[in-house]
C-alpha cells in the first residue's frame, strides 16, 4: 500500500497533473475514504493532489513504528590507543572547521597522521560531516578519528564511509554501497587479486554507475592479471562502463588491447626515416616523414573496443574530421615508446620528423596523450622540449611534467625559456604541474617569479595565488613578508591587493600550524 502510494506520488511529481493521472493510487479504508472527500468539484487536479499528497504523508509518518532494540545492541567504544593532538594544533582544526582556510584542512591531516595523535574527540562530529560532503578527504579523516570516531560513525548510516576504511570484515554480499566502494578501494593496494575476485562473484547484479567507479578502483594495483576483468567489462553495453573499461586498459601498455591499436595503426601510419648521411647527399633533411593511410570508417571490432568516428575525448587541441578522430583515438592508446621499437629513432627524432608534416596536430596530440596516460619520461621531455609546438598547447604541460621525476629541476628550466605573449599562461600551467608541497628552493624561485609580475597586474598570475599559497613551503613565510614590504600596494587594483592579502595570510596561517606540529615532537 504505502509503496504504491510512493510510486504515484513520485510520478506525478516528475511528470506533472497535465502528463500523469494526477491521482494517489494505492489507499485503502478510512485513508481511501479521505482521499474522496479531497475531490474537488472544479476537477482542480493540482488541488486535489495536493491535498490528497499531504495526508499521505501524515499516513505515512505516523505509521512507521520505533526501531526494535533486541536486534540492534550498541556496543560500547573502544579505549582509545592515540592521545589526543596538543591544543596548539588543534586550534588551527577548530579554526578551518569554522570556515577559516577549510582548503589547508587536508593539509592539517596529513600532518595529524604523521605525528602518534589523533583528532581531538569535541571534533568528531564535525569532521564526519566534512568527510560525508568532500569525497577527497574521507580517507584521511578516517584515520584521523580514533577509536571514538570509529564507533560514533557506526552507528550513522550517513558515515558508512568511515566503516568502509577501518572494517576489515565488510560482508561483501550484504554491505552498503559506499562500505563495499571503500572496502574494494582499500583492498586493490594490499590484494588487487582479491579484489576483482570478489567484485567478479557480483558483477552481474552491480548498477552501471557502481561499475564505472569499481572500473576507475581498478587503477589502483594495476596489473595483468586485471586484464581479462577489464575486457569483459570492455564488452559491457552501457558507453560509460565500456569507456571506464578502455581508459584502464590502456594502462596496460602490453595488453591485448594497446596491441589490438598498434596493430591497427601499423596499417594506416608508415614512417620513412631520414636518409643516411654521405658524401653524395651531405644536404639531405636529417629528419623522417609520416604518410597516414586515414580509415574510411571504423569496423566492427574496433566500435567494440570504443573507436567511433564521432568521439571527440576530452582534454583535447585536436579538432580534425571523422576519419582523422578514428586515428587519434587509436594512436593516444598504446605506450609512445612501442614506436621507438617499430620505426627506430628516438622521441626526439620522430617528434621532430612530425612537426614538420602536414599531420602534425594528429601526431602530437596523440602522443601527448599517450605519453600523459603511460608517464612515459622520456617522451614527455621530448615533448615539453619542443618549445615552438607545446607553447600553442599549454594545456598538456600539468600531465606531461606529471610524467617527469625531477619535476622541480625540469620546471625551473622550462621557466627559464618562457618567454612571449603567452608567458604568463605558460608559467602557470608549468606551475600548476606540480602539484606537491614545493621544496624551500624551488618555493624560492617560484616567489622571485610571482613578485616580478605582480606589480604588471598580470591577472594570470594573480589568479594562480590561491594555488600556490597552497604549495610554497610554510618555511618561505618570511620572504613572502618581505616581498610584500618592497610592493607599492596603493598603485595595485583592490581586488589585486584583496588577492594577495589572502596569499599572505594562507602562508603564514601554513607556517604557525606546521611549528604548533612541530612542537609536539
Amino acid at each position: 500500500m504505502i509503496s504504491e502510494m510512493k510510486k504515484s506520488i513520485s510520478v506525478s511529481v516528475l511528470l506533472g497533473t497535465e502528463h500523469s493521472p494526477g491521482k494517489i493510487t494505492g489507499a485503502v479504508g478510512k485513508l481511501g475514504e479521505m482521499f474522496r472527500l479531497a475531490e474537488s468539484p472544479e476537477k482542480e487536479k493540482e488541488k486535489e493532489f495536493l491535498v490528497s499528497a499531504s495526508m499521505a504523508a501524515l499516513y505515512i509518518k505516523s505509521g512507521a513504528g520505533p526501531v526494535k532494540s533486541g536486534k540492534h545492541e550498541i556496543k560500547v567504544s573502544a579505549d582509545e590507543k592515540k592521545p589526543e593532538c596538543s591544543p596548539a594544533s588543534s586550534s588551527f582544526l577548530a579554526r578551518m572547521l569554522s570556515g577559516e582556510h577549510p582548503e589547508i584542512l587536508e593539509e592539517w591531516l596529513s600532518l595529524l597522521k604523521k605525528s602518534p595523535c589523533r583528532a581531538p574527540t569535541e571534533y568528531v562530529v564535525r569532521l564526519l560531516e566534512t568527510g560525508t560532503s568532500h569525497r577527497n578527504l574521507r580517507q584521511m579523516i578516517s584515520l584521523s578519528l580514533g577509536e571514538r570516531g570509529a564507533w560514533l560513525a557506526s552507528l550513522n548510516s550517513e558515515w558508512s564511509w568511515v566503516c568502509g576504511e577501518v572494517d576489515d570484515s565488510v560482508d561483501w554480499q550484504t554491505a552498503g554501497r559506499p562500505q563495499r566502494i571503500a572496502y574494494f578501494r582499500r583492498l586493490r593496494s594490499t590484494e588487487p587479486a582479491k579484489a576483482i575476485e570478489l567484485l567478479t562473484s557480483t558483477w552481474d547484479d552491480e548498477v552501471p554507475e557502481d561499475k564505472v567507479e569499481f572500473i576507475d578502483a581498478t587503477a589502483a594495483g594495476l596489473g595483468p592479471a586485471d586484464e581479462v576483468f577489464l575486457e569483459t567489462a570492455l564488452r559491457e553495453r552501457r558507453k560509460d562502463i565500456r569507456s571506464a573499461a578502455s581508459s584502464v586498459l590502456c594502462r596496460l601498455p602490453d595488453s591485448a588491447y594497446c596491441r589490438r591499436m598498434l596493430e591497427r595503426l601499423g596499417k594506416i601510419i608508415s614512417y620513412t626515416p631520414p636518409p643516411k648521411t654521405s658524401v653524395f647527399n651531405v644536404f639531405a633533411s636529417k629528419k623522417g616523414t609520416f604518410d597516414l593511410k586515414l580509415p574510411d570508417a571504423p569496423d566492427a571490432e574496433m566500435g567494440k573496443d570504443g573507436i567511433t568516428p564521432k568521439s571527440h575525448p576530452e582534454g583535447t587541441d585536436f579538432n580534425g574530421g571523422e576519419k582523422a578522430m578514428i586515428v587519434f583515438q587509436m594512436l593516444m592508446i598504446p605506450a609512445p615508446s612501442k614506436w621507438c621499437s617499430i620505426w627506430g629513432g628516438t622521441p626526439e627524432d620522430l617528434i621532430a620528423s612530425a612537426v614538420q608534416g602536414e599531420w602534425k596536430d594528429l601526431l602530437m596530440e596523440g602522443w601527448t596523450r599517450a605519453a600523459a596516460t603511460h608517464m612515459d619520461e622520456a617522451w614527455a621531455r621530448a615533448i615539453l622540449s619542443e618549445k615552438k609546438w607545446i607553447s600553442g598547447h599549454v594545456r598538456h604541460i600539468p600531465a606531461l611534467l606529471a610524467a617527469v621525476k625531477d619535476r622541480e629541476g625540469f620546471a625551473l628550466e622550462m621557466l627559464s625559456s618562457v618567454s612571449g605573449d603567452n608567458a604568463s599562461s605558460e608559467i602557470v600551467q608549468i606551475l600548476g604541474a606540480c602539484d606537491h608541497s614545493w621544496s624551500e628552493d624551488f618555493s624560492r624561485k617560484v616567489l622571485k617569479i610571482i613578485f616580478r609580475l605582480i606589480p604588471k597586474a598580470d591577472w594570470t598570475i594573480g589568479s594562480f595565488l590561491g594555488k600556490a599559497s597552497l604549495q610554497i613551503s610554510p618555511s618561505c613565510a618570511g620572504d613572502v613578508a618581505r616581498y610584500m614590504a618592497d610592493l607599492d600596494l596603493e598603485k595595485l587594483i583592490p581586488s589585486m591587493r584583496k588577492l594577495l592579502e589572502n596569499f599572505t595570510s594562507k602562508i603564514q596561517f601554513r607556517r604557525e600550524m606546521h611549528d604548533a606540529f612541530n612542537s609536539m615532537a
